[in-house]
């Protein structure tokens, strides 16, 4: 018998599977590249009338550069600020210096990760200059 056996270990390296979602591009979380496997290129789909967003693994020919095989890649960026506005577009948020969060959902027996729009969570920026005034 163990002191330890009344405990449960914490992993603080794991977190939730997100998107961030901001003027210039959306930006996925180190959860989400290592549940996908880290794929160097995704298909991206949006479901406007259930203002949900897709991605799933591709093969080069059709897909979207996502990640490289850099080991200390925390994220992956698809960088597109005309889909980025789309979206803003399609949810009625305010284009401005803002970013929205949303949680990921796994589906794995289709492989693919499935983005709920109406769930984000609002982040707000701050400039280096306005984090040196607070």
């Amino acid at each position: 018998m163990s002191v330890l056996d009344a405990f449960k270990k914490i992993s603080l390296n794991s977190s939730a599977s997100a998107v961030s979602i901001s003027n210039y591009g959306l930006t996925f979380n180190k959860a989400v590249l290592e549940r996908m496997g880290s794929p160097k290129f995704v298909d991206l789909f949006l479901d406007e009338g259930g203002k949900r967003l897709a991605i799933k693994q591709a093969n080069s020919e059709t897909g979207i550069p996502f990640s490289t095989s850099n080991e200390r890649r925390v994220n992956a960026r698809i960088n597109n600020k005309e889909f980025a506005r789309k979206l803003f577009e399609l949810m009625g948020w305010e284009y401005r210096n803002v970013s929205y969060k949303v949680l990921g959902e796994w589906l794995d027996d289709e492989q693919i990760f499935v983005f709920n729009l109406m769930q984000a969570t609002e982040n707000v920026s701050t400039s280096k200059d306005e984090s040196k005034q607070q």
